[in-house]
C-alpha cells in the first residue's frame, strides 16, 4: 500500500532553503546546495501563452512560466501546479476506468476557500458563496475529493464518502463500528497528521445545506462520521512537501479508491 511514497518515505532528510540547522554535522555541511531551475537562458524559452491542460474538458487547469520556479527545491507548490496534477489524474482516470472516474467529484483549489471566507453570522461557512459551485447531484458519488490550503502554509485534502447512503435513506443513525464504511464519512489525510476537526464540521455544515437546498433531503451532522486518516507516509522536517504528499494521497486513491477509503475508515491501513 502507498508504494508511490516509497522514494519519499525513505530519502534522506533534506535541509531546508530558508533555514540552516544550528547543529549540522561535517557531512551535512559537506551537502552541496540543491540546484535552482532556470527559467531563462540557453535552451529555455520564455513561454509566451499559458499552458492549458487538458484542451478539452470542464474547468482546465492553467500554468504561468512564472510558475515553474515553484518546483525548486524548498518551495511550496502553488494553486496552479496543484490543479494541473490533479485535473492530469482526473484526465487519465476518465481515459484509463471510466467506470472509476464516474464514481469521483474532484473539487477545485479555491472551493474550500471560497466556503469559508466571509461565512454568515451563526455559521462557519459562507454557503451562499458555492451554492451554484456544483452543476451536478453531488449525493450520487461514493467519493468526493476537496484539496485544501489552510491559511496560505499548508495542503492537506479531505475525501468525502459514500453519500450515496443519504439519497438512499440509510440507517444514519446507526453507529455501529461495523457500519462506519457504509455511512457518509470525511476522511482528512494530512502529510503532519494534524487532525481538522474545524474543517470537517464545516464541511459537514455545507453538505447538510446542499441536501437541504437542492434535493429535500434531511440529516444532522452526527450522522456523518469524521476520520482522521492513520497509518499514511508522513513528511519530514521540511515543511514545503506538504502539496506533494497530497497530489500522492490522490493518486492512491485514485488508483483502487474503495479499498483504499475503505482501510482508511476502518484504520487498518498498514495491514496487508
Amino acid at each position: 500500500m502507498f508504494r508511490t511514497f516509497e522514494l519519499l518515505h525513505n530519502r534522506p532528510e533534506k535541509r531546508s532553503q530558508k533555514r540552516k540547522r544550528e547543529s549540522a554535522s561535517p557531512r551535512e555541511q559537506e551537502l552541496p546546495t540543491p540546484k535552482r531551475l532556470r527559467l531563462e537562458g540557453p535552451g529555455n524559452k520564455r513561454w509566451t501563452q499559458s499552458l492549458v491542460y487538458p484542451l478539452r474538458g470542464e474547468k482546465p487547469a492553467t500554468v504561468q512560466f512564472e510558475d515553474l520556479g515553484r518546483l525548486d527545491e524548498g518551495a511550496w507548490l502553488n494553486d496552479n501546479l496543484i490543479w494541473f496534477y490533479l485535473r492530469y489524474l482526473q484526465d487519465h482516470l476518465e481515459k484509463s476506468r471510466p467506470d472509476d472516474a464516474k464514481s469521483i467529484y474532484l473539487f477545485d483549489t479555491y472551493f474550500y476557500e471560497r466556503l469559508t471566507k466571509n461565512a454568515k453570522e451563526g455559521r462557519g461557512i459562507n454557503y451562499e458563496a458555492v451554492h451554484r459551485w456544483v452543476k451536478v447531484d453531488l449525493f450520487k458519488f461514493n467519493y468526493v475529493i476537496v484539496p485544501i490550503n489552510e491559511d496560505n502554509a499548508h495542503w492537506y485534502v479531505a475525501i468525502i464518502c459514500n453519500l450515496p447512503a443519504v439519497g438512499e435513506k440509510a440507517d444514519l443513525g446507526n453507529t455501529d463500528a461495523d457500519t462506519t464504511s457504509c455511512r457518509p464519512t470525511i476522511v482528512t489525510l494530512d502529510s503532519k497528521g494534524l487532525p481538522h476537526n474545524d474543517t470537517t464540521q464545516r464541511l459537514k455544515e455545507y453538505l447538510i445545506l446542499e441536501a437541504k437546498e437542492k434535493h429535500s433531503l434531511c440529516f444532522e451532522t452526527p450522522d456523518i462520521t469524521a476520520v482522521t486518516a492513520k497509518g499514511i507516509p508522513q513528511q519530514g522536517t521540511d515543511n514545503s512537501d506538504c502539496g506533494v504528499y497530497l497530489l500522492l494521497y490522490v493518486k492512491e486513491i485514485f488508483q483502487n479508491p474503495w479499498d483504499l477509503v475503505n482501510r482508511l475508515v476502518r484504520g487498518n491501513l498498514g495491514e496487508e
